[in-house]
């Protein structure tokens, strides 16, 4: 008896796949949640009229999030912190601690290790505070470091630039 996978892989190969294909095709597919999948397979099954379209409703599984959840969050505080910044490693840890001890007075977080790196107190702050809050604490760095370095401002004014073109 042949595999599912089996099953899966003389699909693609009589649907004529390249095997570049076959890489592209599985780089989008895990992209998606497997409960996104499904759905869209159910809808394709029903428009077909295939086994299972009738009777066998696909009913999604409660899953808790999944680890690369997480992952993903802290890679993208560690981006907002880390890009665009002309700071040492040093200098921004302590100016994250300054916005955290700002943003959460009431709480206590390990001492930024600059040896350590940025990646590495993310990872650490993740486990006392939540994705939202550990992404807001790094989006306030990155909108004080904007606005801090620079002179101008992000737009100038239409007024503005018309009287400095006639000076």
């Amino acid at each position: 008896m042949k595999s599912d996978l089996q099953n899966f892989y003389l699909l693609m190969a009589g649907a004529g796949f390249t095997p570049y294909r076959v890489e592209e095709l599985i780089s989008e597919i895990s992209k998606k949640t497997p409960q996104k999948i499904a759905i869209e397979y159910e809808k394709h099954l029903k428009q077909w009229g295939g086994v299972g379209s009738v009777s066998d409703n696909y009913y999604r599984k409660k899953q808790a999030p999944s680890q690369d959840v997480k992952v993903d969050v802290q890679s993208k505080a560690i981006s907002l912190i880390m890009g665009g910044s002309d700071l040492t490693v040093r200098e921004s840890l302590e100016l994250v601690n300054l916005i955290l001890l700002e943003t959460f007075p009431d709480r206590k977080f390990s001492a930024p290790n600059p040896k350590a790196g940025i990646a590495s107190w993310v990872r650490s702050l993740s486990r006392t505070l939540t994705d939202s809050e550990l992404l807001h604490v790094a989006t306030k760095f990155r909108n004080k470091l904007a606005h801090m370095s620079s002179n101008q401002q992000d737009w100038v004014l239409k007024e503005e630039d018309a009287s400095n073109k006639t000076d």
